[in-house]
């Protein structure tokens, strides 16, 4: 029997109830302009895993695991054929030819891993410095945060570990164990688009000082299980 054919990119979708957009967002993907194999591959940590059962599209690889973004994310790399592992937030959006962007960065072979920039899908003047602002410390630090699409070389994915099992945090300490091993990290000027939807929920001001805060106190090694108490704090 003939193995079956392998991606070239995997974008894996780690979701917790998100019945309502998870359809817009395999859509979103199978309308990009990449002539390679692009394989979906949506984990849902839900309790009864009500967004996997939501989706439409019979293509998209279905995978249920426990909650926890980190372990959601490590359960659809182990699922995944594609060479290069694209990780996506549900409510965060490509660009027309991010696919295309990922696969040119990657096809020069000491590119470990990349990130997009970021824009935020609201209007105004806070939202633009919010986007600056996050350009700039991704590039002074090498550090890309989930929300801006980071994709990494399947090989070297697994060789530094994985996503960590902690509650918060899970993105910066890959990156940061990546940094560790002087793997090159590629910032791409196209910008994938995000959901305002936590900042309006909490307030610009509080949850951008906020996560600074937690970053901060990540990095002087403070538990992510007390900085997760605090993160979920709003929502209690």
């Amino acid at each position: 029997m003939a193995n079956p054919v392998k991606a070239d990119i995997s974008v894996i979708i780690p979701v917790i109830n998100e019945q309502a957009a998870v359809n817009q967002a395999v859509e979103q993907l199978q309308a990009q302009d990449f002539q390679g194999i692009v394989e979906i591959v949506v984990v849902d940590g839900g309790r009864d895993h009500a967004t996997i059962r939501a989706i439409e599209d019979g293509t998209v690889v279905k995978k249920a695991s426990l909650p926890g973004r980190g372990i959601q994310m490590n359960q659809g790399a182990l699922v995944a054929t594609g060479e290069i592992l694209l990780f996506l937030h549900c409510d965060t959006v490509l660009p027309e030819n991010g696919l295309k962007t990922v696969a040119t960065v990657m096809a020069d072979r000491s590119v470990k891993a990349g990130a997009f920039d970021l824009t935020i899908a609201r209007k105004g003047v806070v939202w633009r410095l919010i986007e600056k602002t996050a350009s700039l410390r991704s590039r002074i630090t090498r550090i890309p945060y989930g929300d801006q699409a980071i994709f990494v070389r399947r090989s070297f994915f697994f060789e530094t570990g994985l996503y960590r099992n902690i509650p918060i945090m899970e993105d910066v300490d890959l990156m940061l164990r990546m940094k560790k091993r002087r793997a090159r990290v590629q910032f791409c000027r196209e910008r994938v688009s995000t959901s305002a939807r936590r900042w309006e929920k909490e307030g610009v001001v509080f949850c951008t000082l906020r996560n600074w805060l937690l970053v901060t106190l990540f990095f002087f090694g403070v538990d992510p299980a007390r900085l997760e108490r605090f993160y979920r704090k709003p929502h209690a």
